[in-house]
């Protein structure tokens, strides 16, 4: 090998003997080759990609980034105007699948370009040194093209890239622009001219319309280029091209000014005004290394959510990677390309083989499941509250892109945290007849903003516009005991809850049509198939927490149905409904020393015991009762994390239970259910007795007499408890 130092990483040769060099005429036929072999590895990822690419939305911001794209929408600061007008783009004129694929499709060609910078930086770096070292165009194209290929294609099948290619993310185009920093460096470093500069400086500022991460990737490339390249690029004349050169790569935030009034629902900020518009674009909502707008993220999730922001850095790996394989390959000359190349393509193909299953996506519609079931079954001109993003951000995209349930009022109760929602999204909110009280939301009462309380005063009682809740209430995200809702309750039934004031319920009746559909609930994800880190595995949480809330409405339904008509059989269904919930959550949950879910689903069980005993009629089956209900609330005292739980009436009857496990008396005397049984039908009748309009419009009346006192704590709860 020779002494002599790279000229890219050398000062000595990139400063004090450095030449220009073409490398084009002076490896004119192997260009031939690389080019086409660049074309051949670009088609071959984009294959891949596209056999392994989510047909409808997927997780994280996935759905709100393809609703902006479907209708010119303002995404989350900073935007992103690039990556929504192609984006639209791409909807429109695209041919093939869903919104989704067609958006997923750029990012799988963008990922795939990205690949194929990577092969032609590393193999234009191999032949900076050819030129140096003397190498002869045999010994160049052994020990450049194949490590190039090698580095390129590594590089897009990595798990980590190959994870957001296929899917529609800002991610892959960022890599993109990365890639092409890279390359741009690699070619002004041979001939240092303003023209490549300013195709950089261009670059740059492109690129940080799609994502500011990556200023920290062009820094020290501006740096360096400044610094080798002064005597070209440090005058009046090259700075000011290089300055205009990037305004005009900045030019797509002029689309946030054009669309800022004709953002649909949805849409984030208010950027009409200069400071709107410089709000949005620093990110001041936001953080620019914030790493989700939600609450609901887990810890490992959180690190996934890390990870992507290493891609960058992966370009560079890979380069050194096929760097460090030139003096491998020319030490064992004697090969050369025959064993050379099946070597590099057998690597490759064992990088798709290996990861091929894991980063399969074609069949995931788990995230549209959800998104649908969420709205399938509300009905007409609903207004649906939600919170968090992978529930949010999967119906926007059914609404916004496939135009399913538009009749119904999506708020993301987040956004109503901002000013901005009321000022920008509430004149598109006419149809619904939507009334902020004031600037914005705050589950803690401040000045200039309103409670969830105080909103749903205004616009929580027509009935042409009914309220449910999807995901928790904000207030009891940050805490808040009564969730800063204290005269609301909801009513689960399904992913959604009904929201209803307090002293008032749905009719068992009516409660039962909801919980008799077939399809209420999607197919929860198999738990085998995605880790604790994918947003499938909390897709997986939700819906069986939801499906834990049905089941324990319909238990007390069943409990009281049972009692009422004498039948055992609901009894018996509450019992394998809630077993069956509890089956699935042992499986994942099952190891955690404490756990509410699993905990009230024991609780759940015990009680359910409790009841079935008045329909046995021997000995023998009361006290195999009696040891079931030990078990289950031993386990239910075992699992729940309340400080307590050691001296309740649970854990004392179990207690009881073991130490006497032939016991065959009833935990509940008959003439005990009689009455509890006669006082719940008493309190169900009342809480489910319509309001007669006289009453309603009294207390109306009364309400807005009091508006104007609203302010003094103790009047607005008594206010709302007369509501």
């Amino acid at each position: 090998m020779s002494g002599k130092k790279s000229n890219f990483i050398s000062k000595r040769n990139v400063v004090a003997s450095w030449v220009p060099t073409n490398l084009e005429e002076e490896f004119a036929d192997e260009f031939k080759h690389v080019y086409f072999i660049a074309v051949l590895l670009f088609s071959v990822i984009l294959s891949v990609y596209v056999a392994t690419m989510h047909r409808s939305v997927s997780g994280g911001d996935n759905g709100e980034l393809l609703g902006c794209a479907c209708e010119l929408g303002i995404a989350h600061p900073p935007g992103y105007p690039t990556f929504t007008v192609l984006g639209h783009f791409f909807v429109r004129f695209f041919p093939f699948g869903t919104p989704a694929f067609r958006v997923a499709f750029m990012s799988g060609t963008c990922d795939a370009l990205a690949g194929v910078l990577v092969m032609l930086s590393v193999h234009r770096w191999f032949l900076l040194e050819s030129t140096l070292e003397k190498k002869s165009v045999a010994q160049a194209w052994v020990g450049s093209v194949w490590p190039s290929l090698l580095a390129g294609g590594l590089y897009s099948l990595c798990p980590l890239v190959w994870m957001y290619s296929v899917q529609a993310e800002v991610f892959a185009m960022n890599n993109f622009f990365a890639a092409l920093l890279i390359y741009l460096i690699l070619r002004f470093n041979e001939k240092r001219s303003l023209k490549l500069a300013c195709l950089g400086s261009f670059s740059i500022g492109l690129g940080l319309t799609n994502q500011h991460t990556l200023v920290l990737f062009a820094l020290p490339v501006v740096v360096w280029s400044l610094f080798v390249g002064r005597n070209v690029l440090i005058n009046v004349r090259a700075i000011s091209l290089l300055s205009f050169c990037g305004l005009v790569g900045l030019t797509p935030y002029v689309f946030l000014f054009t669309h800022a009034k004709y953002a649909p629902l949805g849409s984030w900020g208010d950027t009409s005004t200069f400071d709107g518009f410089m709000t949005h674009f620093l990110r001041k909502e936001y953080g620019t290394f914030q790493l989700y707008s939600g609450n609901d993220m887990q810890q490992k999730q959180v690190l996934v959510a890390t990870l992507r922001y290493f891609k960058q850095p992966h370009i560079i790996s890979f380069m050194i990677l096929g760097k460090g394989l030139k003096p491998f390959l020319e030490r064992i000359s004697c090969w050369k390309a025959q064993f050379v190349i099946p070597a590099v393509l057998l690597i490759l193909f064992a990088q798709v083989g290996i990861n091929y299953k894991s980063m399969d996506q074609s069949k995931n519609l788990h995230v549209r499941d959800l998104g649908r079931k969420h709205l399938e079954f509300l009905p007409p001109n609903t207004i649906l509250i939600s919170q968090g993003d992978l529930v949010t951000n999967s119906m926007r995209y059914l609404q916004r892109c496939e135009k399913y349930r538009t009749d119904v009022l999506l708020l993301d109760e987040t956004m109503m945290t901002y000013k901005w929602m009321r000022n920008n999204q509430g004149p598109r909110m006419k149809k619904w007849k939507i009334k902020f009280p004031n600037e914005l939301h705050s589950p803690n009462p401040m000045a200039n903003t309103y409670t969830m309380e105080e909103f749903l005063a205004v616009n929580g009682r027509n009935p042409k516009f009914p309220v449910f809740k999807a995901g928790a209430w904000l207030g009891g995200v940050m805490g808040r005991q009564d969730s800063g809702v204290p005269s609301w309750h909801t009513v689960p039934v399904g992913l959604v809850s009904a929201v209803m004031r307090k002293g008032r319920d749905m009719s068992n009746e009516e409660w039962l049509e909801w919980f008799n559909k077939i399809d209420l609930f999607p197919q929860e994800p198999d738990f085998f198939a995605f880790d604790d880190r994918t947003w499938e595995w909390l897709m997986r949480r939700i819906i069986l927490e939801w499906r834990a809330k049905v089941g324990f409405r319909f238990s007390n339904l069943a409990v009281e149905k049972a009692n009422a008509l004498g039948e055992r059989a609901w009894l018996d269904r509450a019992e394998t409904y809630i077993a069956d919930v509890l089956r699935l959550e042992e499986i994942a949950h099952g190891h955690e020393p404490k756990t509410y879910i699993l905990a009230d689903l024991y609780n759940a069980l015990g009680m359910l015991q409790v009841h079935i005993q008045h329909f046995l009629t021997s000995r023998e089956e009361i006290i195999e009762s009696n040891r079931k209900i030990a078990k289950f609330f031993a386990l239910y005292v075992e699992k729940s994390p309340k400080p307590d739980i050691s001296s309740s009436q649970e854990a004392s009857l179990v207690t009881f239970l073991q130490q006497n496990p032939s016991y065959d008396q009833m935990i509940i005397p008959k003439e005990n259910l009689d009455a509890q049984t006669a006082e719940l039908a008493k309190e169900k009748a009342k809480a489910t007795e319509p309001v007669s309009e006289s009453a309603r419009s009294s207390k109306q009346s009364k309400s807005s007499k009091k508006g104007k006192k609203a302010k003094d704590p103790n009047k607005k709860k008594r206010k709302n408890a007369e509501l």
